[in-house]
């Protein structure tokens, strides 16, 4: 996920066409995938990987620890307060921290259908909190809308079990 950046020594390179060839080995439905390569001399390559390297992963980074600060924020004015729209938006702001981070988190301890499974869960978690902060504003909704709202949100736990039993996307 984090760009890298390859020195390859001129004594390996021929007047003419050269053929860089890449092998990659990834889990399958990781998002994997390589960006277009660079090639050219270091400095201006290191240039533009910095900035590759700042929007793929400074700028989450920075969201991450920014939504952990506010999640945490709103859950200690919901202990002091126990106002449920403080605790919904602090748990929204906690699982979407949770979920950004894993735009940087180059290696996980779990298997991929795992991994992806827990993202997928969480995810959920954190559209159900949106519903819940816009209950805590706009008051209760319909019972119909509540029910359908529950059944999309727990339909996600066997849809993410069976991509993750069947190693699909």
């Amino acid at each position: 996920k984090r760009p890298v950046q390859l020195s390859l020594p001129a004594r390996l390179l021929h007047p003419g066409a050269n053929t860089l060839t890449f092998r990659l080995r990834a889990d399958a439905g990781y998002r994997a995938g390589l960006s277009p390569p660079l090639i050219g001399p270091a400095d201006d390559i290191a240039e533009r990987s910095a900035t590759q390297v700042f929007w793929r992963v400074g700028i989450p980074i920075a969201t991450s620890v920014f939504s952990l600060f506010v999640g945490g924020f709103c859950l200690l004015l919901w202990w002091q307060q126990r106002d449920g729209l403080c605790f919904w938006a602090g748990a929204g702001e906690m699982l979407w921290a949770a979920t950004v981070t894993d735009a940087v988190i180059e290696r996980v301890t779990v298997p991929w259908p795992w991994w992806g499974f827990a993202l997928i869960v969480l995810r959920a978690a954190w559209a159900w909190s949106l519903y819940a902060i816009g209950e805590q504003v706009f008051g209760r909704r319909p019972t119909i809308e509540r029910r359908a709202m529950a059944v999309v949100q727990w339909s996600v736990l066997p849809i993410a079990l069976a991509i993750g039993l069947l190693e699909s996307t």
